[in-house]
């Protein structure tokens, strides 16, 4: 790493109130939210899943209805107070979002989501893979074994106690995220 990078590095481990994680990281991610362009990118998102092919009628909803209700504050945040009130009322009888209602909770939302797009966006969605008989003593297994074998995982990480029993179905390892950091705190 140049001199340039470490101190760029060192700047946002300090950004990030000099937490270890973020100082022995091999790479940081920076992801900006604005709250002043959340309505134009929510039209560049819809025509990003458009352009995909046919748009969940889920994802249109989110995108159409939910997130202009929740994302615009009105008029002095007057507007963000009387849903605020209103859907914690309405949270006492069914569950509904609770926020953001305020400038600075539209800040807060708009980061995280923002962080969970940049890592959507390089997840490889997968179906799974047909498995044949049953493999694990339980069915909810079935699906986590089915996916890592479709995306070509080479390894599982899990607490269950049954999955690594099965040794190495289909050659996948099974391990727990203690063996995990065991494996990872040997040099290579």
């Amino acid at each position: 790493m140049g001199e340039a990078s470490r101190k760029k590095k060192a700047q946002l481990v300090t950004a990030c109130l000099d937490q270890a994680t973020a100082a022995t990281a091999a790479e940081l991610v920076v992801c900006v939210a604005r709250t002043d362009t959340w309505c134009r990118n929510r039209q560049l998102i819809l025509e990003h899943l458009r352009q995909r092919g046919p748009v969940p009628p889920q994802q249109l909803n989110y995108y159409g209805k939910i997130v202009p209700l929740f994302y615009t504050p009105g008029w002095l945040g007057l507007l963000g107070r009387v849903k605020s009130v209103l859907f914690s009322v309405v949270g006492i009888f069914r569950p509904v979002p609770r926020g953001p209602f305020s400038k600075s909770g539209l800040k807060a939302t708009l980061s995280k989501t923002t962080a969970l797009a940049w890592y959507l966006d390089r997840v490889k969605l997968v179906d799974p893979a047909p498995l044949g008989k049953q493999r694990s003593q339980y069915a909810k297994d079935a699906p986590y074994l089915a996916r890592a074998l479709a995306a070509g995982a080479k390894l599982i990480v899990t607490r269950d106690d049954d999955l690594p029993a099965l040794q190495k179905p289909f050659g996948l390892q099974i391990i727990t995220p203690r063996e995990l950091l065991a494996k990872l705190a040997k040099p290579i």
